[in-house]
């Protein structure tokens, strides 16, 4: 890696510490690839943002229950 890689890296990951909050998903064995094609036919650039949007779908249709 170059130093200019580094320097890339270093200032993604301070963006990314600023900007977003981290999650980890524990899946059966399997499931993850099964859930990343799925994301990708449904038009999602990443497994996160498929996540993201399944969740904030799901609390939009608790709060419209309540």
């Amino acid at each position: 890696m170059t130093d200019e890689q580094k320097k890339q890296y270093e200032r993604q990951n301070a963006f990314n510490s600023k900007n977003y909050d981290k999650i980890s998903v524990l899946v059966p064995k399997g499931k993850r690839d099964e859930y990343r094609e799925h994301s990708e036919k449904m038009g999602f650039q990443s497994l996160s943002a498929f996540f993201v949007a399944l969740a904030d779908r799901d609390i939009l249709r608790v709060k419209s229950q309540q």
